[in-house]
C-alpha cells in the first residue's frame, strides 16, 4: 500500500494512520455538526421566526386595506343616503334619479361596483351591478340584494348606525357599507336603507397586493388551515379568514410570501459548512503526510520488529538494528531489553507454575489419604466403649486429624488463590441447610465451653440463593470455627438476612462471639497470610493465619467482601457481604429422610431402610475406614480395589450406591464410571449413583467428576456425618417409606 508516493508496509501502521484520519475527521465532523447544530438549534429557528413576523405583518397589512375598504364604502353610501333626492326617490320612484345617479358613467366617478336602496319596509327599490373591467351596468339581482340585506340585519338600523360587512352572493364576495336614508340634514324618519360594495375577489387578489411582497388567493371554506402561519418550500404560508355577519367564515385568504431570511442564512451557513469542509480536509491530508513521513514509517518498521520477535516464540529474543536516535530508536533499544528480561522470566514462571501445581496435587493427595485414617478411625474408636481416658485420647486424635485437615485445605485453597486458579459454581445454596449442619459440627465444643447460641434468619428470604455451595460453606465453616475457637464464655450469634445499598441487594452473614476481641492495629493486619492477633494467640489458640486471607479472596471472587470489627476484650462480628440472587421456588423440595429416620437408631437404619453399597478404594486402610463408618449405620459394604473390579462388581450384583475413589491403579475412578455410564445406556439400565471419593482438593477435579457422569462428591478425610448425609439422600431416592400407623 502506498500513500503520496510513500509505502505504508504493516498491519498496525496502517491502523494507526486509520485511527488518527478517524480522530482528525471526527474533528471535522464535529466542527461540521457544531456548525449545522449552531444553524438548527438557533440561527434557524430565529430565521424563521423573523420569517414568521415578516408575514404578521403582511397579514396586519392587509386587514387594514380591508378595514380602510369598509370605512371608504361607508363614506360614499353617506353621500347616497344622506340626500334629499334620495329621499324622494324612494318615495316616487322617478326616473330622472336613475339616469342622473345610477349611470354607469356616474357610478365608475364615484368608484361604486354595486348600489342597492330599499324602502322602510324592506322592498328593493333600486339596485346597480358594474363591471369594472369592461363599465358594464346591469341590474342587481332582487336575490343578491336580500342576501346584502339580510347579511347586514338592515331592518334593524337605526339612523345613526354605519353598517359594513363581507356577504357572499352568486359565488362571489361582497364587501359593503350601508346606513339608512335620511335628509340632508341627517333627521329623519328613516326612509329607507341605502348600500354600496365593491367586489372582493378582484379587491384582494389584485389591486390590495400591488407593490406587496406576497401573492394573495382565496380558498373554500372546507380548506381550512391548520396553522395561521406556517412555513413549508422556502415559503411562508399565512390565513386570514373573510367572516359575515353572522361570524361564519365565507373564504380563507392565503398569503403567500418566499422565506427570504431563512433562505439568507441558509446560504451563510451552507458557505461556512463548505468553507469547513474544504479546509479540513486540505488540513488532514496534509497532516497525514508529514506524519506519514516522519512518524509512521519509523513506527510501522518497529511494529514489524516486534511482530517477527512475536512469531519467533523465544527463538529470537532481539530486534534487528534500528538508526536513529530519536524516541522510536530509544524504544526498540528498550524493547531488547525487555524481551531478554521477559523471556527469562517466563521460563522461570513456567517451570515454577507447574511444580507448584504438581506439588499441590501430590500434597493433597498423599497427605489427605493418610489423614483419612487417622479420621476415620479416630470416629470410629470414640464410638466403642472405652474409659474416660481412651475417649480423652481419641477425642484428641480425632480434633487432631480434623486441625491438620483445616490447615491443609487453607494451604491448597491460598495456593490456588494467589495463582488464580480457584474455579467457581453456579448452583444453588441452601444457607438454611448449610448452617444447621455447621452448627451441628461445632455444637459439641460450644456445648462443651457452656457457650450460648442465638440464630436468626430474616423470614421474608428465600429457600436458596445462587452461588457456590462448597465455597460458601468453607467461609461460613471458618467463621463459625473462629467464633468457638476465640471464645471461652458468653455466647455466639448468626444473623443472616438482606439490606439494600446503591440500588443494589446484598446477601449478609454476620457471626459475632463474646470472646477475647481484637485491637485496631491487629484488624488492620488480620485479612493477610500468615498474620494472627499476635504470636501468644498462635501458641494459644493454633492456626497458620491462612483461613481468614482465603475466605476474604473467595468472597471477593463470589463479587462480595469479609470485614469484620471488634474492640479488644468485647468480642468481635464477621460480616459476609454476597451479591444476592435469590431462587425461591426455583427448584421443586427433594425429599428429605431426615423426618423418617428420627428417633431410630443409627444401627437400625439398614434393617429398616436396606441398602447395597459397593466401596471402591485401592488403599486398604481407606476400605477399613469407609466400611466402619457404613457399619456404624448397619450396612455392609462390598469392595473393589480399582475401578476394573469395581465395574465388574456393578455388572455382576445389584448395588444401590458406589463410593468411587479416583486415583487408583489398572483403572481409575473416572474411567469406570464413563465405562458404567456407557453400559447404562446402552443396555438400558437404571441409572446407578455413584459419589465420588478424592483426596485432591484442587478446584477442577469435581467438575470433572460430574462430567464423568458421577452423582456426588466426598473429599477426603471423609467425615461422618458427610457418609449421614450421602446415606440419607440415597434413603430418599430408594425408599420414599411412609411413616409408621400410630399403635
Amino acid at each position: 500500500m502506498t500513500f503520496l508516493g510513500t509505502r505504508l508496509p504493516g498491519r498496525v501502521a496502517v491502523k494507526i494512520r486509520t485511527k488518527f484520519f478517524i480522530v482528525m475527521a471526527s474533528a471535522q465532523l464535529a466542527l461540521l455538526g457544531l456548525a449545522l447544530g449552531l444553524w438548527w438549534f438557533i440561527l434557524r429557528p430565529e430565521a424563521e421566526s423573523a420569517d414568521r413576523r415578516a408575514m404578521e405583518q403582511a397579514m396586519t397589512r392587509l386587514a387594514d386595506k380591508i378595514t380602510a375598504a369598509q370605512e371608504r364604502l361607508i363614506d360614499l353610501c353617506q353621500g347616497y343616503a344622506a340626500w334629499d333626492d334620495t329621499v324622494t326617490f324612494i318615495a316616487d320612484r322617478n326616473e330622472t334619479y336613475v339616469a342622473t345617479n345610477l349611470s354607469a358613467e356616474t357610478l365608475t366617478q364615484a368608484g361604486v361596483e354595486l348600489f342597492a336602496v330599499w324602502d322602510p319596509a324592506g322592498a328593493l327599490v333600486a339596485g346597480r351591478a358594474r363591471e369594472p373591467a369592461t363599465g358594464k351596468l346591469s341590474e342587481l339581482g332582487r336575490a343578491a340584494a336580500e342576501v346584502i340585506f339580510a347579511e347586514a340585519k338592515l331592518e334593524k338600523i337605526s339612523t345613526d348606525e354605519r353598517r359594513s360587512g363581507i356577504a357572499k352572493t352568486d359565488g362571489r364576495l361582497i364587501i359593503y357599507g350601508a346606513m339608512p336614508v335620511l335628509r340632508s340634514d341627517y333627521t329623519g324618519p328613516i326612509a329607507g336603507t341605502l348600500a354600496v360594495g365593491w367586489r372582493m375577489d378582484e379587491l384582494i387578489t389584485r389591486a390590495w397586493s400591488k407593490k406587496e411582497n406576497y401573492s394573495v388567493e382565496l380558498l373554500k371554506p372546507e380548506q381550512a388551515p391548520q396553522a395561521e402561519i406556517a412555513l413549508s418550500d422556502g415559503q411562508v404560508f399565512g390565513y386570514l379568514s373573510l367572516r359575515d355577519a353572522r361570524g361564519e367564515v365565507l373564504r380563507w385568504v392565503r398569503l403567500v410570501m418566499p422565506a427570504e431570511i431563512t433562505a439568507r442564512y441558509r446560504h451563510d451557513v451552507r458557505i461556512v459548512v463548505l468553507w469547513l469542509l474544504v479546509g479540513g480536509v486540505t488540513l488532514n491530508f496534509l497532516t497525514l503526510w508529514l506524519l506519514q513521513r516522519y512518524v509512521f514509517s519509523r513506527v510501522s518498521r518497529l511494529t514489524q520488529g516486534v511482530e517477527t520477535l512475536h512469531a519467533s516464540e523465544g527463538n529470537q529474543l532481539k530486534l534487528e538494528p534500528f538508526g536513529g536516535e530519536d524516541e522510536v530508536a530509544k524504544l526498540a533499544v528498550a524493547i531488547n531489553a525487555m524481551a531478554a528480561q521477559l523471556g527469562q522470566a517466563t521460563t522461570r514462571a513456567e517451570s515454577a507454575d507447574r511444580a507448584k501445581s504438581d506439588f499441590l496435587a501430590m500434597m493433597s493427595h498423599e497427605l489427605r489419604t493418610p489423614l483419612n485414617a487417622m479420621h476415620g478411625f479416630a470416629t470410629l474408636l470414640a464410638d466403642t466403649r472405652l474409659d474416660p481416658k481412651q475417649s480423652e485420647l481419641a477425642l484428641s486424635l480425632r480434633q487432631g486429624s480434623e486441625a491438620l485437615h483445616t490447615l491443609l485445605g487453607e494451604i491448597i485453597d491460598y495456593a490456588q488463590l494467589s495463582t488464580g486458579k480457584l474455579t467457581l459454581q453456579r448452583e444453588r445454596v441452601d444457607y438454611r441447610e448449610i448452617l444447621n449442619e455447621v452448627i451441628a459440627l461445632y455444637r459439641p465444643r460450644m456445648l462443651d465451653k457452656g457457650l450460648a447460641l442465638r440464630v436468626h434468619v430474616m423470614p421474608m428470604l428465600p429457600d436458596a440463593i445462587f452461588g457456590d455451595a462448597r465455597r460458601f460453606r468453607q467461609i461460613v465453616i471458618h467463621l463459625i470455627s473462629n467464633a468457638v475457637k476465640y471464645t471461652q464464655c458468653g455466647g455466639i450469634y448468626i444473623v443472616i438476612d438482606a439490606f439494600c445499598e446503591e440500588a443494589a441487594i446484598n446477601f449478609r452473614v454476620q457471626v459475632a462471639d463474646t470472646g477475647v476481641g481484637m485491637s485496631a492495629g491487629t484488624q488492620e493486619k488480620l485479612f493477610k497470610p500468615f498474620e494472627q492477633a499476635d504470636t501468644s494467640a498462635t501458641r494459644e489458640f493454633g492456626g497458620a493465619g491462612l483461613g481468614l486471607a482465603a475466605c476474604r479472596q473467595i468472597a471477593q471472587a463470589m463479587g462480595g467482601s469479609i470485614s469484620a470489627s471488634s474492640e479488644e476484650g468485647q468480642g468481635a462480628c464477621f460480616t459476609l457481604l454476597l451479591p444476592f440472587e435469590g431462587m425461591a421456588g426455583a427448584e421443586a423440595p427433594r425429599a428429605d429422610a431426615h423426618g423418617w429416620v428420627a428417633g431410630l437408631p443409627e444401627t437400625e437404619w439398614a434393617q429398616r431402610f436396606p441398602l447395597s453399597v459397593l466401596v471402591v478404594e485401592d488403599n486398604a486402610v481407606n476400605r477399613k475406614v469407609i466400611g466402619g463408618m457404613l457399619h456404624r449405620f448397619g450396612y455392609e459394604a462390598a469392595f473393589a480395589e480399582n475401578g476394573s473390579v469395581g465395574l465388574e462388581s456393578m455388572r455382576a450384583h445389584s448395588f444401590d450406591l458406589v463410593l468411587m475413589d479416583l486415583h487408583m491403579p489398572v483403572m481409575d475412578g473416572i474411567a469406570s464410571t464413563r465405562a458404567r455410564r456407557q453400559q447404562e445406556e446402552r443396555e438400558r439400565l437404571p441409572r446407578l449413583r455413584i459419589v465420588a471419593l478424592t483426596a485432591n482438593s484442587v478446584d477442577g477435579v469435581r467438575e470433572t467428576c460430574i462430567a464423568a457422569g458421577m452423582d456426588g462428591y466426598l473429599s477426603k478425610p471423609v467425615r461422618l456425618e458427610s457418609v449421614r448425609e450421602v446415606l440419607l439422600e440415597q434413603i430418599s431416592i430408594r425408599h420414599h417409606p411412609q411413616p409408621a400407623p400410630a399403635a
